[in-house]
């Protein structure tokens, strides 16, 4: 099944895909992610269990939605996610580095940072008290020539 993007032919493919007939017979749903990701509310895949995404979105949180398609209310199944890339580009390897959890150390990295939070305040010494004298006379002078 291949959904188009007319709302009137989409809504009876949708409907025909999430059909309880024949549980045991796979069903193949080919979905631009364009037409996956528009706004619309008969686009609920709940009869499926797996999605394939065969490209890397570009907006942060649209596989996110894609796959969220198909586990709507009425969804009885686990659904597996899975993204195929055939040669990734250098700019596909970047993101799938960017994508990947930080708050692992790295083995052997020299850190190239310095945490401000945990360095030493270094707090001036006070003045004593014939300093605060003198400082306060020379303030004082100051007014008076003004």
């Amino acid at each position: 099944m291949v959904i188009t993007t007319y709302p009137s032919k989409r809504a009876p493919i949708i409907h025909n895909f999430n059909k309880l007939i024949d549980m045991d017979i796979p069903r193949i749903l080919l979905l631009d992610v364009n037409i996956a990701t528009m706004a619309s509310v008969d686009l609920g895949l709940t009869r499926a269990s797996k999605v394939i995404l065969c490209q890397y979105f570009w907006v942060p949180g649209m596989a996110h939605q894609v796959t969220e398609r198909a586990r709507q209310v009425g969804q009885e199944k686990v659904v597996h996610v899975y993204q195929i890339l055939e040669n990734p580009s250098a700019i596909d390897v970047l993101i799938r580095d960017l994508r990947k959890p930080t708050n692992k150390p790295i083995q052997g990295v020299t850190r190239f940072y310095t945490r401000l939070d945990t360095d030493t305040a270094k707090v001036p010494d006070a003045p004593t008290r014939e300093e605060y004298g003198l400082a306060l006379k020379e303030l004082s002078k100051n007014k008076e020539v003004a």
